[in-house]
């Protein structure tokens, strides 16, 4: 089976990570309910099927189990190709937005897979959505980037078409109307949360809050206030400077004491002189 080749093929990869298979075809309703089990614990669902039953399946039970899913596929001539997020709630799901020829068609199942014809494979476009699919995962997984809603390839062209694919809220599907509901409710939730972390003055565009003085800060401001200023405003270095530059200079009304081991030096002073009051310091 193709679940067993893969899960031997990736463990030669890479034998570090755990791999379960599971052999059953999900479009049977017989096993429904164990690939229901299967999603309990399931952070993100990759879909690779090649036929619109199965995708469906998947989006029911990704929907029922608000699991998100990056849905992919190649184009019947192996030429083109895509891959959609898709979110419950927050993205279209498969039922939102179905295939052209879905919606056109009164027997979708005959004309997405017709009898007696066998699709292309050509590695090198398949090569191209694998590898936009797992770059998308590694987004998801480790929060850098930005999440691609939906790619879509055109290998004749090398054209690359990428949008976003809005939930419809008039959805068939009763399951996604509900979850597009639960949605919006936790987006209100993050929004309130947001506005009380946010309580800053509203009349200004820079955040700026405003925050009341107590009496002790006012009247600590106001001892501050310097003379030709308004209350609370004080010189940053002016007066400052000029207070620090009086206080280093003697004052003129206390004579500076001078200590008996100093000697004083004063202008014109003789050699000999100073020589002598040296002497006269060390016999003491």
């Amino acid at each position: 089976l193709k679940v067993d080749a893969a899960a031997s093929t990736l463990s030669l990869i890479n034998p570090d990570v755990n791999i379960t298979p599971f052999p059953i075809d999900v479009t049977l309703t017989s096993n429904y309910e164990a690939f229901l089990d299967a999603l309990s614990t399931t952070t993100l669902l990759l879909s690779c099927v090649d036929n619109y039953e199965a995708r469906m399946v998947i989006n029911k039970a990704c929907l029922e189990k608000n699991v998100p899913w990056i849905e992919s596929g190649v184009s019947e001539t192996g030429i083109n190709g895509h891959i959609q997020y898709i979110h419950p709630g927050q993205t279209a799901c498969y039922e939102c937005s179905p295939p052209l020829i879905v919606a056109e068609s009164e027997n979708e199942f005959k004309k997405l897979k017709r009898e007696g014809v066998c699709a292309a494979s050509l590695p090198t476009t398949t090569a191209i959505i694998s590898g936009l699919l797992v770059q998308n995962v590694l987004k998801k997984l480790l929060g850098f980037g930005r999440l691609t809603k939906y790619i879509g390839y055109n290998g004749s062209e090398d054209f690359f078409m990428n949008w976003e694919v809005k939930a419809n809220t008039e959805c068939s599907n009763t399951k996604c109307r509900q979850r597009q509901e639960e949605n919006k409710d936790r987006a209100l939730v993050a929004e309130i949360r947001r506005e009380e972390k946010r309580e800053v003055n509203r009349e200004n565009e820079w955040g700026i809050e405003s925050v009341e003085k107590g009496e002790d800060e006012e009247e600590e401001e106001g001892s501050r206030t310097e003379a030709g200023m308004p209350a609370g405003v004080t010189r940053a270095y002016g007066e400052k400077k000029k207070k620090k530059e009086e206080t280093n200079q003697p004052s003129s009304q206390q004579p500076q004491q001078i200590s008996e081991d100093v000697v004083q030096v004063e202008e014109n002073v003789e050699v000999d002189d100073l020589a002598a009051q040296l002497a006269s310091l060390s016999s003491k």
